[in-house]
């Protein structure tokens, strides 16, 4: 005999649609990062240029410090696309009822709020870059607690719950 799969509940169907809206927020919150580090290119530059002349004070490291800024803001903007597709492919896996996903995206979502809490905490520049990454911070923190709120109501829990018999 066959067994009907359980049918999804509407909360995790939501969940889902609210962290694949993470990952899209967090790929833009990506983009903006590098714009508002470029932003502040001089700044960031000089100071990879002083802390390199005190590691080696006789001059006799030379490293292209703007290749590495670039190779740095580079690595940085691939990281946060492989974070993103490694959310949605939780999320597709706590749709799949993964109650193990549900654990590691509730973590997630305390290190999403943790951020951009944190960012209220920085130091503010000015410019829409900078605004709009703030905004897509607040943006995927206010989703992802959403998300989580949903994946662990009854429903949810029950589906995530049961095991497929043998």
């Amino acid at each position: 005999m066959d067994q009907a799969k359980p049918e999804k509940p509407v909360d995790i169907r939501t969940a889902f649609e609210l962290w694949c809206a993470v990952a899209v927020l967090g790929v833009f919150a990506s983009i903006a990062l590098v714009f508002v580090t470029l932003g502040d290119r001089a700044a960031y530059t000089e100071e990879l240029t002083r802390r390199l002349n005190e590691m080696d004070p006789s001059g006799a490291a030379t490293v292209d410090i703007s290749l590495a800024f670039n190779l740095g803001l580079a690595i940085a903007g691939l990281f946060g696309v492989a974070i993103a597709v490694l959310v949605y492919f939780l999320a597709r896996q706590l749709r799949a009822g993964k109650g193990w996903a549900r654990l590691l995206l509730t973590g997630a979502t305390a290190f999403v709020v943790v951020s951009a809490i944190s960012s209220f905490a920085a130091e503010r520049q000015s410019g829409i870059a900078p605004m709009a990454l703030a905004i897509l911070m607040i943006l995927q923190a206010v989703l992802a607690v959403g998300a989580t709120v949903l994946s662990h109501r009854r429903d949810a829990s029950v589906y995530l719950a049961k095991r497929p018999t043998p």
